[in-house]
């Protein structure tokens, strides 16, 4: 195992040199095909091909950890959209590291009737199209990613809700997640913490079901296809309470949604005993004060 010393303590994890820049090799085929890698991603790129080591290697990333999740960025941008990054983190749910392609920014979104929302939808299908394709190349060679860590994590956990008694909370949660296997993970999670779930992948499903159905709670993802995560907000907030579980991290966007309505904010990733314990106390709170 090599030993990573970062601010927040010490991380290990099992990654050798030649497969970082196997990575980074492959995210440059796919990311900039047909184009001209920009002379500030080279400069970026050579202190990290020069390395001797793993360590040297990963002190040219940005070190990050939210919930005991340590994480390794670095942007390294695409032919068509400067903000993608790889990045190499722990999952919330094991002691093992993935890696995948992060397409968030710190961005305003765009509301639907905003001449600039085709522009943006353009830019959200560009990313996710590009974020498979990488994905599956590493899985194609054989390198570790968090889509392999988060598809056999759900498996362990479709055989624990088929093999216990859980004792059912009387809630019913509406999940809005675009990730397929991050929606599955996240379903199955909030199963086994005894919730009733019902999930979609897009905000424009997320608002049919609101206007005809119950939820005691939606859980929200920001950017995905179609409208984002603070539009919802807006035209729904009102009418259902809604948390939102976002990658982004930035203050601004914190309080944006906070202020367009939404109850609290999460940052993923979030381990399954945290999102419990704030879901309990979540609704304890509610009970508490409609009495």
């Amino acid at each position: 195992m090599l030993e990573k010393k970062a601010n927040m303590g010490e991380y290990q994890f099992d990654l050798s040199l030649n497969t970082l820049k196997k990575a980074i090799e492959i995210y440059l085929k796919i990311a900039y095909e047909n184009s001209e890698i920009p002379q500030i991603i080279k400069s970026r790129l050579d202190p990290i091909f020069n390395s001797q080591s793993i360590d040297e290697a990963l002190n040219n990333f940005k070190f990050e950890s939210f919930n005991a999740s340590p994480s390794y960025k670095l942007q390294l941008g695409s032919s068509k959209y400067p903000f993608l990054k790889l990045v190499y983190e722990k999952a919330a749910f094991s002691d093992e590291y993935g890696f995948y392609i992060d397409r968030h920014s710190e961005y305003i979104a765009v509301d639907s009737t905003s001449p600039e929302f085709k522009k943006e939808l353009e830019i959200k299908n560009y990313t996710s199209e590009i974020k498979y394709k990488i994905e599956s190349e590493f899985e194609n060679q054989d390198i570790p990613t968090y889509r392999k860590l988060v598809k056999e994590y759900v498996s362990k956990c479709k055989s624990s809700l088929s093999s216990s008694s859980i004792s059912k909370k009387g809630k019913f949660i509406l999940l809005v997640e675009d990730d397929p296997d991050i929606n599955d993970m996240h379903k199955l999670e909030l199963m086994i913490l005894g919730y009733d779930v019902e999930t979609v992948f897009n905000g424009y499903d997320a608002l049919k079901l609101v206007e005809n159905k119950y939820f005691d709670l939606m859980i929200l993802d920001l950017m995905m296809s179609g409208i984002s995560g603070q539009e919802v907000i807006k035209r729904a907030g009102k009418e259902i309470d809604i948390i939102v579980l976002s990658a982004l991290s930035d203050k601004f966007t914190k309080e944006n949604c906070l202020s367009l309505g939404a109850k609290a904010y999460l940052t993923k990733p979030v381990h399954k005993d945290d999102l419990r314990d704030f879901l309990s106390d979540f609704f304890n709170k509610k009970a508490l004060n409609q009495n």
